[in-house]
């Protein structure tokens, strides 16, 4: 049967955040809730997860702690000027801080999911900055054109920008970043 934490436990107590907490708020923001989720849902939802997020917690404190501290890195390498990477930072941050806080509550399939979103995103991004391609971006942004993963990777292994950084890896590493792997 499950149990409360003890009050002493800092996880014990959940907050909410209050208007002045948000950058825009909503007119309506304090109204009563209009379809409250019963107590035997909520139960049913969030025991397990919670649950295991206190056990991650109780053994992985340093290591949630870079997580979130590598988090706020990333957000503080914004410069807030308009191109592909700038936009994918911002959609990164989120994908960064979703892995943490799902892996966390024990999905980790689902965060590993959020790293691969990154990766695709980021890759994406240097791909159509690197290649002059800010439009093509602004497309995908706009859902109106896809952008595969493989088309940047191969893009990437060819952009004439990274003949340097492709040069110097494959002789001092005898390694690459994105080049395809021969089948053996």
């Amino acid at each position: 049967m499950p149990k409360p934490l003890p009050l002493s436990d800092f996880r014990a107590i959940r907050i909410v955040l209050e208007n002045e907490d948000f950058a825009l708020v909503p007119e309506k923001s304090d109204r009563p809730p209009l379809n409250l989720v019963d107590k035997q849902t909520w139960d049913s939802i969030v025991t397990l997860p919670d649950d295991v997020s206190f056990r991650t917690s109780n053994d992985y404190g340093q290591i949630l702690r870079a997580m979130d501290r590598c988090w706020g890195a990333w957000i503080d390498s914004l410069s807030m000027r308009s191109s592909p990477i700038e936009n994918a930072i911002l959609d990164v941050a989120d994908e960064l801080h979703a892995a943490t806080y799902i892996s966390l509550h024990g999905f980790y399939r689902q965060g590993f999911g959020c790293l691969r979103n990154a990766l695709e995103c980021m890759t994406i991004a240097t791909y159509c900055q690197l290649t002059n391609q800010r439009a093509l971006y602004s497309q995908r942004e706009e859902g109106k054109v896809r952008i595969e993963f493989g088309r940047a990777c191969d893009g990437l292994a060819n952009a004439p920008r990274l003949r340097v950084l492709r040069t110097a890896l494959r002789t001092e590493l005898h390694d690459s970043i994105f080049d395809q792997r021969k089948a053996e």
